[in-house]
């Protein structure tokens, strides 16, 4: 039986290690860049869809009526159920057409949506996600409506 160079033993075991450390420090980097790239992919689509709008003929139209609906903002209570109004939906959730229920209103902290955007975010709504965890957020009273079943 060879007996092993207490030493060289560590070392390997050392080197090991350090190569894991580093394999690990790799992919976090790579994953980083993956959604680097993942997120100008998705400026460039979403910059490439609105062209195509503005090109649709129906653009004017569809502009008008979202103001008018955007004009038109309701009040609502604690425990109502609400949906995005048509054209006004900003944000991933909730769903199209799923509702949401009203939290409260909140005061004028001059809160506002993402940078590109000013609207003053004047309504808490939360809603199930996927896991059922119930999320809320703060949004602009003006793009929802009363829900419809």
């Amino acid at each position: 039986m060879t007996e092993q160079n207490p030493d060289t033993a560590n070392t390997s075991e050392e080197a090991v290690a350090e190569i894991d450390d580093m394999s690990t420090a790799l992919n976090a980097s790579l994953g980083g860049m993956t959604q680097l790239l993942d997120r100008l992919n998705a400026s460039e689509r979403q910059k490439q869809a609105y062209a195509e709008a503005v090109g649709d003929g129906q653009y004017t139209a569809d502009l008008r009526r979202a103001f008018d609906e955007y004009q038109q903002v309701e009040q609502f209570e604690p425990g109502d159920l609400v949906q995005w109004k048509p054209l006004l939906r900003n944000r991933p959730y909730p769903a199209d057409g799923a509702p949401a229920i009203v939290i409260r209103y909140l005061s004028a902290t001059g809160a506002t949506d993402a940078d590109e955007q000013s609207e003053a975010l004047n309504l808490e709504l939360g809603f199930l996600d996927g896991d059922q965890a119930f999320l809320v957020f703060a949004y602009a009273s003006g793009r929802f409506t009363r829900w419809v079943d």
